[in-house]
């Protein structure tokens, strides 16, 4: 019994693929028990949104069935444009009045509604000012639709959904951090888009999605490859701006996660070092943390980067 309660599934659904995790905790250790991965069906997810729950649902449903995973305890992700995130200082005060406060402030920066956002707050540290003492705090807010979609698809599904996550932190859980850089930023590099975030310890500072992808890397018009890496700089460049000018400060590192062609990712570390930044590494995962013996290819760069964000979500599934 003490083992069915630590297995756990870890779905990534994105516009090009599905990607599949079950995995169990044993002895502090993470046994992956399998991968699977499937084609999105068609105009089912646009942008990282969910729009075709129902069609969805059934497809992921499918596979639910045949590797007999129903009514597994479930984490998944969010991201993209839908997700606003804020650092807040706020009077310090009991958790219950902070969230009502905080509800009364986001109606002075979010773009859209209060009701239509699901709201939550993750308070980091307190702080003494000349004001009083204050709490610093992690506000993160997500259009309810795309979270009701989500609960929709994987009800359909026959999945047991328990947590949600975001992307970065998710990643930021399973890489590899071998100098123990404190501040570090992720461009992670999806099918159709992608996001750069900016950490400090398991905090985020900074989240940025933008609508360039590793289809546009993987063309072959060579024009389009010039038209892409000048976006991708910019997209960059912006995003380091805005921290330091909210931070004073720049991150240690740059790491490159979610694309999984070696070469072309290796020609976009070094045009960012050229260009931008010093200090960019190709993400890996943190062997540490991952028992991998039943899956011979989990040692290769590719599945390690492909399997990045979902090995991340499963590790928070399986704590």
């Amino acid at each position: 019994m003490l083992l069915k309660k630590n297995h756990v599934v870890a779905i990534d659904i994105d516009d090009i693929k599905i990607k599949l995790i079950y995995l169990k905790q044993y002895r502090g250790k993470y046994e992956l028990i399998e991968t699977i991965s499937l084609e999105t069906p068609p105009d089912t997810v646009i942008n990282g949104i969910i729009l075709e729950p129902q069609i969805l649902g059934e497809r992921i449903g499918e596979l639910v069935r045949d590797y007999k995973l129903t009514g597994k305890k479930t984490i998944t992700a969010v991201s993209g444009s839908q997700i606003y995130i804020k650092n807040l200082l706020m009077p310090k005060m009991k958790h219950t009045d902070l969230r009502q406060a905080v509800q009364f402030e986001a109606t002075k920066f979010l773009p859209v509604p209060v009701p239509e956002m699901v709201i939550d707050i993750f308070p980091l540290k307190n702080t003494v000012t000349e004001n009083g003492l204050k709490t610093e705090l992690f506000f993160v807010a997500i259009r309810r639709q795309q979270i009701e979609n989500l609960e929709k698809c994987l009800k359909i599904a026959n999945l047991n959904l328990k947590i949600i996550d975001l992307k970065p932190l998710a990643i930021n859980r399973i890489i590899a951090n071998p100098k123990n850089y404190s501040v570090k930023a992720l461009l992670n590099i999806e099918a159709s888009r992608s996001d750069f975030s900016i950490l400090n310890g398991e905090n985020l500072l900074f989240y940025h999605p933008f609508g360039l992808g590793y289809l546009d890397l993987d063309k072959d018009v060579e024009e389009d490859h010039d038209n892409y890496k000048q976006e991708i700089i910019n997209e960059v460049v912006r995003s380091l701006e805005y921290y330091n000018n909210e931070y004073q400060m720049y991150p240690e590192t740059i790491i490159i996660t979610g694309y999984s062609q070696i070469d072309n990712v290796s020609k976009l570390q070094q045009l960012i070092k050229d260009n931008i930044f010093d200090n960019v590494q190709i993400g890996e995962v943190n062997s540490n943390l991952v028992n991998p013996h039943k899956i011979s290819e989990f040692p290769s760069p590719q599945f390690q980067t492909e399997y990045m964000l979902t090995l991340g979500l499963a590790i928070r599934g399986g704590l």
